[in-house]
């Protein structure tokens, strides 16, 4: 937050938010906490705030935080802070333990193999990214790109080319593509939203429809009840057997045709 409107913005968002959280906070002060029918079974609530719209106010905390701020990590841990002040119905000491604790918060995270793979994951693609820009190839491409490219609408094919050809993973591909045509872009003046979309349209589409992808392997795990690697090397999985799920791995993948075909839409709309 460079800009002095911008830090004023961000500070008056911050204060409006504080309001209305002293405001539910008064308001629903002793309310009963709601009941809810699951499965024939009545469950109830352990905050009094489930089931209504206040119970959108952390994203939109965050969201809007992080449209004003342009810094991610302080918006969404502001937002995780409203829902762990929304959960709790505003106890300070039960706000801490449920961020921080076991139950839903960062330890329980933290201690998740899933979740621990998701973020070493992503650390390994950012130094690469960043070992590629480091090492001069992005800018090596570049040069070579604007002997090469000579219009606005060759720079928005190539960019979509390379979403195309880097499907291995869609947060690979929206890393690499980015780093490597965003000097081209701005070379023929396309603005960065557009840059954005197309990325964004080739990237999980292409993954999602290419066999040989993290995306396609997740969802068809998902589906199945196969762990990803098992998917990708078409092992069968033991926990699938007697459960009614396909263990073979491309059923799921044709069973889900229609979301590739939606991805595919999207892909050429670029």
């Amino acid at each position: 937050m460079d800009k002095k409107g911008t830090k004023i913005a961000y500070f008056v968002a911050c204060a409006v938010f504080v309001v209305l959280l002293v405001v539910l906070g008064i308001s629903f002060k002793g309310a009963p906490l709601p009941e809810f029918v699951i499965d024939g079974e009545t469950v109830q609530a352990e905050t009094p705030f489930a089931g209504t719209f206040w119970s959108l106010l952390p994203p939109i905390v965050a969201i809007a935080l992080a449209l004003i701020s342009k810094e991610v990590y302080s918006s969404l841990f502001l937002g995780c802070l409203v829902g762990a002040l929304l959960y709790t119905q505003f106890n300070p000491w039960h706000t801490i333990v449920e961020l921080v604790g076991a139950n839903y918060g960062i330890i329980s995270v933290l201690a998740d193999a899933g979740n621990m793979g998701i973020i070493v994951f992503l650390v390994v693609l950012g130094i690469m990214v960043d070992l590629m820009n480091k090492g001069g190839g992005s800018e090596a491409f570049g040069r070579w790109a604007k002997k090469t490219v000579k219009s606005r609408c060759a720079a928005q094919l190539l960019t979509m080319l390379l979403g195309v050809l880097i499907f291995i993973d869609d947060y690979f591909n929206c890393l690499t593509v980015g780093a490597v045509m965003r000097p081209v872009t701005e070379g023929h003046k396309i603005s960065r939203a557009k840059l954005a979309y197309i990325i964004d349209a080739t990237a999980a589409p292409v993954c999602m429809i290419r066999r040989a992808s993290a995306g396609l392997n997740t969802l068809s795990s998902a589906r199945t009840g196969t762990s990803a690697w098992r998917v990708t090397y078409c092992i069968p999985s033991r926990s699938a057997a007697g459960t009614g799920c396909s263990t073979n791995s491309m059923s799921s993948p044709l069973s889900c045709i229609w979301f590739r075909i939606r991805t595919a839409c999207f892909a050429f709309h670029a």
